[in-house]
């Protein structure tokens, strides 16, 4: 529930949703029910008032379901056979868009990429769990901050050749959600590959992936594995943010947050749940370098790929982008 969403439809369900709920929470209440009210990332602002103190000072229950505290975040077997089929299918959706099939430099712009990816969803069949974005890099441009990288409304650019493109996607199918951030390169004549200094950044991107990953611990906290790893990447000359998170039943499930993407020394509260095996994740983080190519401007390469955790090591769903998508395909 949001007080006001940049998206108007979902605004028109909340007004349908919020009376209904409410007279749920009424009857439940007139019942001895107590409704805790747990907002996700807010909770200074309830801080000392009335029903923030009852839900804490509420008594433990006598009997509590058996590992409760695992429901959602280990995804079962047969629901896993499935989720690489589902991975796969997200990245050929993006892959399609981020190509000529989709894409006319100097004609298309972000915002139609967008479109494109929302009708193609639609035309599947499948559900979005939050609406694709597509953002832009490019030469000569001012570098954009991690806060304008990530808000909701982006400026509408028009694609044009020798730009770095970002996509974030996440679909829902069978269930199962996923979260996937690609990047793109849209070629300029003459060129058959993008530029060594992007390629190179990618590569410190994958290297970060590669960190992270091996450092898996069952039984870590989010917070000291994201420390651990950023600690390590730090020493080899990388310039890391990494922000991963658990993935399955909702696009940022239920687990431990592996780093803020906007505060990487902080340790909120979800950051000290533990690792747990048998769970899946959305490898989330991006690595900056300085490209040549471009006058030494800082370009941030951003990445984010599903994988499982069995205990032991991590693995890719379906693989992950050690190659930008060229537009055109040469």
């Amino acid at each position: 529930m949001w007080d006001l969403h940049h998206c108007k439809n979902a605004v028109v369900r909340e007004g349908e949703m919020a009376p209904r709920l409410n007279a749920v929470l009424e009857k439940a209440r007139s019942q001895g029910v107590l409704i805790i009210h747990a907002p996700s990332s807010c909770m200074a602002a309830y801080e000392g008032t009335p029903a923030r103190q009852r839900a804490l000072s509420a008594p433990a229950a006598a009997h509590l379901p058996e590992k409760m505290g695992e429901w959602c975040k280990q995804i079962p077997s047969e629901e896993m056979a499935v989720y690489p089929t589902i991975a796969r299918l997200a990245n050929a959706i993006i892959a399609e868009g981020l190509s000529e099939r989709v894409i006319t430099p100097g004609v298309t712009t972000t915002a139609d990429v967008q479109w494109w990816y929302r009708q193609r969803i639609a035309q599947l069949g499948l559900v979005p769990w939050f609406h694709p974005t597509v953002a832009l890099q490019r030469a000569g441009a001012e570098t954009k901050s991690a806060t304008a990288m990530f808000a909701s409304r982006r400026a509408e650019e028009v694609i044009r050749p020798g730009d770095l493109l970002h996509v974030d996607l996440g679909i829902v199918y069978l269930g199962l959600a996923t979260d996937t951030q690609n990047m793109g390169y849209v070629l300029r004549p003459g060129e058959t590959d993008a530029p060594a200094g992007l390629k190179a950044g990618l590569a410190d991107a994958n290297r970060l992936q590669d960190l992270l990953m091996k450092n898996y611990t069952a039984g870590e906290s989010g917070c000291s594995l994201q420390q651990r790893t950023r600690k390590e990447a730090l020493a080899l000359g990388l310039r890391p943010n990494v922000y991963s998170h658990a993935v399955g039943y909702h696009g940022h499930g239920a687990g431990p947050w592996i780093g803020m993407w906007d505060d990487q020394d902080a340790c909120p509260p979800p950051g000290e749940y533990e690792v747990q095996p048998n769970t899946v994740w959305a490898i989330e983080l991006n690595a900056e370098r300085a490209v040549p190519e471009w006058g030494g401007k800082n370009v941030r390469f951003m990445l984010e790929e599903i994988a499982f955790f069995d205990g032991k090591k991590v693995d890719f769903l379906d693989g992950r982008l050690t190659r930008f998508h060229l537009v055109p395909r040469p």
